[in-house]
């Protein structure tokens, strides 16, 4: 079991997606591209000069 009371902090990012096959879609992709793009601040901010 692990310890829970750690104290970070954390971000939640609420995306309305409505419940059918093509918002799933859009609704991934969008997902997937906010994904990559923190990632690339993430690693931009780590390999600042």
């Amino acid at each position: 079991m692990r310890d829970t009371n750690e104290g970070d902090s954390v971000h939640v990012i609420n995306i309305d997606i409505q419940d059918n096959h093509e918002e799933a879609t859009i609704g991934a992709l969008f997902v997937y591209d906010l994904c990559l793009r923190f990632k690339n601040v993430v690693y931009d901010i780590g390999h600042e000069t």
